[in-house]
């Protein structure tokens, strides 16, 4: 990979760069005089422009930001497509130079050595470089065969060096934010790392636990460690579909075991011997609860002749889920195990949708799938005939 080179002979002097309690990136910028910068802020919901300045003669360009309680993801663009990436927060003061007419923009660009800033710039020089010979690769149509093998081998080698070198600055550096920004870099539509992979699910948890520690209020943070947190749920989840998937290889219907509103244990397999209805829910389906309506008139009609209903809710708030049972009058077993999307029962049932359902067998036979309304009402007039 290149070296930062360092084309200005300025020294870079750590000066104070704030005006009241504004974060200041402390510009000298080369053959730029007189062109209009523009600074950008990374959200976490997306990228704002917060402020703007002109280059002065003698290059020098301050830009300010709105103080912040832990550093923050910016950019400095000018002449439309020059960008300066950089981290700053309140208690921090950026400096970096540059040369607008440089062959090599990023290599012109440096910040204080050992900065965060720095660390953020070698992040954005590595990205680029594989953006760059993807580019290529995508274009190489007309290149020999020997030239684009070394253009992949090139290109396999540069992300295999820009992946080591996150790990290596999660671990020397645990706390940098700069972390977070490497972790989910792209180039065009590729991902350096996937948090459901074991290795880089690793890195994600570290990174995760560091900057929850050093910054537990930031949003960005929070983001994370939720993300994290809804992977290894997911992960879980899936571990236990496959345990129960094992023990229901000899029935068509799998066994579920789920609590009811008053924390007893209902499973399904309990109902063997009975004309089941399996339903699957949600309190905040308008569909779902219009269907309930429908299940306690069949409900009250053919339960003395063998009828039961096993009802799934995928709520994630007990209060909501449990004022809709009583709402909506069901009398039958109706589970919830508050984990949403992530629940189990939704995956071993290759559930898609809601309101969903399975019509199961006294022998636990699967004989109808997602009948409503009139199918619904002829199959059990049919079954109970």
């Amino acid at each position: 990979m290149r070296k930062i080179a360092i084309t200005l002979a300025i020294a870079l002097a750590v000066v104070s760069c704030k005006k009241g309690n504004d974060t200041v990136l402390k510009a000298t910028i080369a053959n730029a005089s007189g062109e209009k910068v523009y600074l950008e802020e990374f959200g976490v919901s997306g990228v704002s422009v917060i402020d703007s300045a002109v280059v002065a003669t003698d290059g020098t360009v301050s830009l300010a930001a709105p103080a912040v309680s832990e550093p923050t993801f910016y950019k400095a663009t000018l002449l439309g497509n020059k960008e300066i990436i950089f981290v700053a927060d309140s208690l921090e003061c950026v400096s970096v130079t540059a040369d607008a007419k440089a062959t090599d923009w990023l290599g012109s660009i440096a910040f204080a050595e050992g900065s965060e800033s720095a660390m953020m710039h070698s992040v954005v020089i590595k990205v680029a470089d594989v953006q760059r010979d993807l580019n290529a690769l995508g274009n190489s149509a007309s290149m020999a065969d020997d030239e684009r093998t070394a253009l992949v081998e090139k290109l396999n080698t540069e992300i295999s060096d820009y992946k080591e070198s996150v790990k290596k600055n999660v671990f020397e550096n645990p706390r940098s934010m700069v972390n977070y920004y490497a972790l989910y870099q792209q180039v065009n539509g590729y991902s350096f790392f996937d948090i459901t992979k074991p290795d880089d699910q690793v890195l994600f948890n570290a990174v995760a636990t560091n900057l929850k520690v050093a910054y537990p209020r930031s949003e960005r943070v929070k983001q994370l460690c939720n993300e994290a947190l809804q992977v290894r749920a997911a992960q879980i989840n899936n571990q236990k579909n496959e345990e129960l998937l094992k023990s229901a290889v000899e029935v068509s219907s799998p066994d579920l075991s789920m609590t009811d509103a008053q924390g007893n244990v209902q499973q399904l397999s309990s109902l063997r011997g009975k004309t089941v209805i399996l339903q699957f829910w949600a309190s905040y389906d308008e569909a779902s609860r219009t269907y309930n309506k429908q299940l306690a008139k069949l409900y009250k009609k053919y339960k003395s002749r063998g009828l039961e209903i096993y009802q799934v809710s995928f709520d994630t708030s007990k209060v909501l889920w449990e004022d809709a049972s009583t709402r909506d009058g069901i009398e039958w077993a109706n589970v919830c195990d508050l984990m949403g999307e992530y629940s189990p029962a939704l995956q071993i049932y290759n559930v898609q949708q809601i309101p969903s359902n399975y019509i199961i067998a006294p022998d636990g036979e699967l004989i109808g799938k997602n009948l409503f309304g009139t199918r619904l009402d002829n199959k059990l007039a049919e079954l109970f005939k």
